[in-house]
Order: C-alpha cells, then sequence, then structure tokens
C-alpha cells in the first residue's frame, strides 16, 4: 500500500551548528524559534531582492524565482489546479532546532529545503552564517557560526571557495523484515492537529501522527514537485486506526512567537517526550515515518517544530 517509491520526492537536509553562550542573568530562551526565524528571514531578503522599492513579495514578478519570496512568501505556483482547499501552501523549507535549548554549549540548527527550493540552497547557506553577525546580544553572550554539515554522512557542505549544493536524500531505505514495534522521540515540539484543534497528551494517538504526515507530506510534494501522491487516504487512516498506542511520556510545551510586523507576542504549543506503537501491521506504515523524520510534522515547522527520530529493533534514525 505504502511505498517509499510512491511518496517520496526530492529534498535535501543538512544542519548548522553553532556555538551559543546565554548571559548569567538569562532564563531558558522558548523565544529562540521566532527569533532564529525572523533573524534568518531578514538576512535571506536582504541577499536575495533585486527589487527593494516593491512593496509587498506576493506582488512582485520575481516571488517564484526570489529566494526569500519562494521559501517565505510562498505563492501558490502556476500548475495548481487540485488540494484548492488548503487555504496555505507549506513552506518549501523548515528548520528544527532542539527544545530545550541549552545555556551553554554548541547547538545543531536543522535544515529541510524541498523540491525546487533545493537550487536556492546557496542563498540559505549565505544567510545562516549570517544570522550570527547579530542575533541579539541583550540574551546571549555569543552565537557564534561553527559548520553546515550533512547530518547522515558528517560531510562538510561548504568550504572557503565555493558552496555546492549537495544531492537529494535518495529513497534507497527498506522497511525491516518484520516490525511490531516503533519508538517516536520528539526533538522539538510537535504541534499537531485534529478536526480543527490541537493535540494534547492524552488524545494523542498513531492515527492522528498518520494524518498529519499524510496531510504534509502530500502538499509538499504536490505544490513544490508537481507529484501527486496516488493513495486511497481513507484506506490508509482507517488501517492507523489497528495500531496501538502501548506507552506514551508526553508533555505540552509552551514558547513564544514574536510576530516581526506587529509586535505581538503569540504563544506556540507543542508535545515533547516519547510514545511507543504497537501492531502487526506497523510495517506498512515505515516509508511514511521515515520519510516523516526527514520532513518533520504539523504545524510551524519553519519555526522549528515538528522534528522527531523513531526507533526500532534492527533500525535507527539517525
Amino acid at each position: 500500500m505504502l511505498s517509499c517509491e510512491k511518496i517520496w520526492f526530492p529534498f535535501i537536509i543538512f544542519e548548522t551548528s553553532y556555538y551559543i553562550k546565554l548571559r548569567p542573568d538569562t532564563k531558558p530562551v522558548h523565544q529562540i524559534y521566532s527569533l532564529f526565524r525572523g533573524v534568518f528571514g531578514k538576512k535571506l531578503k536582504q541577499i536575495s531582492c533585486a527589487l527593494k522599492t516593491q512593496k509587498s513579495c506576493l506582488d512582485c514578478k520575481l516571488n517564484l524565482s526570489c529566494p526569500y519570496g519562494y521559501l517565505f512568501e510562498t505563492v501558490t505556483p502556476p500548475h495548481a489546479d487540485k488540494l484548492k482547499k488548503y487555504p496555505y501552501l507549506p513552506h518549501p523549507f523548515s528548520f528544527y532546532i532542539p527544545y530545550p535549548l541549552p545555556q551553554e554549549g554548541e547547538i545543531k540548527v536543522g535544515v529541510l529545503l524541498v523540491g525546487k527550493g533545493i537550487y536556492f540552497f546557496p542563498h540559505v547557506v549565505l544567510a545562516l552564517k549570517m544570522v550570527s553577525e547579530n542575533f541579539y546580544p541583550k540574551r546571549f553572550e555569543s552565537f557564534e557560526f561553527v559548520k553546515i554539515f550533512n547530518p547522515l554522512t558528517e560531510e562538510t557542505l561548504i568550504d572557503s571557495e565555493k558552496i555546492q549544493i549537495p544531492d537529494p536524500v535518495p529513497c534507497d531505505f527498506k522497511p525491516p523484515e518484520t516490525l511490531k514495534k516503533i519508538k517516536i522521540k520528539t526533538v522539538s515540539p510537535l504541534e499537531l492537529k485534529f478536526q480543527g484543534k490541537v493535540v494534547f497528551p492524552e488524545s494523542f494517538n498513531f492515527s492522528i501522527l498518520i494524518r498529519n504526515l499524510l496531510r504534509r507530506g502530500s502538499t509538499l510534494s504536490y505544490f513544490h514537485c508537481e507529484k501527486e501522491w496516488n493513495l486511497d487516504f481513507k484506506k490508509v487512516i482507517e488501517l492507523s486506526e489497528k495500531v496501538v498506542t502501548s506507552q506514551k511520556d508526553l508533555k505540552l510545551v509552551k514558547v513564544k512567537r514574536r510576530s516581526q510586523r506587529t509586535g505581538q507576542v503569540y504563544p506556540l504549543y507543542g508535545l515533547m517526550g516519547e510514545v511507543c506503537f504497537e501492531g502487526e501491521i506497523l510495517r506498512e506504515f515505515y516509508p511514511l515515518l521515515l520519510l516523516g523524520s526527514f520532513i518533520q510534522v504539523g504545524k510551524h515547522t519553519s519555526f522549528g517544530f515538528g522534528k522527531y527520530f523513531y526507533y526500532c529493533p534492527t533500525k535507527r534514525r539517525y
């Protein structure tokens, strides 16, 4: 039913390493998600915008070919004549930032670029390096760029002379011969929704995770890779309801987001912890769980939410 060949699409992942040190009187910086995205967006726009006098990116004729316009002010692509029920398009990029943030030490900020977004890798790299130049010194004694590397191979992706676009993550992952139990561990908060409402720890289950993975994966694939998933979504969801959520150690965390335009602060909620699933049919969902561990899941992925790892008897990602 589900296979990597059916659902895979072009994307790259990489991680940026920074050395940080918070000021002694600074509490844990839960606004890091909003702050990092805001500074990165400003730097990317600074190196990307060719029409500085244009008031709105959405009305700019260069929007689809501009790194900032395409990644941050994502508009409906010309080919999109389906999935019109989605009022907002998914961004072709996302971050993941580990939670909670340490007081001092090295942190790894993960980055995902999907479809056409891959070609803007050099611009993204330059903006990520520029982030550390003036990163809110009121909270940090230091925020220093270290390196950019491929987390799957540990290969450094840039040097002093050139920036090369890495190859997309290949579709060469095989599921275990048998799979009856799998554990999901969150790296950054997961804000999932079911029937229009935020999912709390007590109501979280495998089917809700699968619904959110189907939504995110299919929209990224369609809008940014021009590949529509040929799946019986109803059947997949019905089958997911047969998987048991056997153990659950989740808590709801809250972080803050400050709007760059209005200055208002909004709370963002997400699930942190571990959860185990069991079932005779778990192997059917391995390709989707694998893809989700790369592309993240849920809301606010462009702020750093939605990253998880999975563990099963014979495999670990990563």
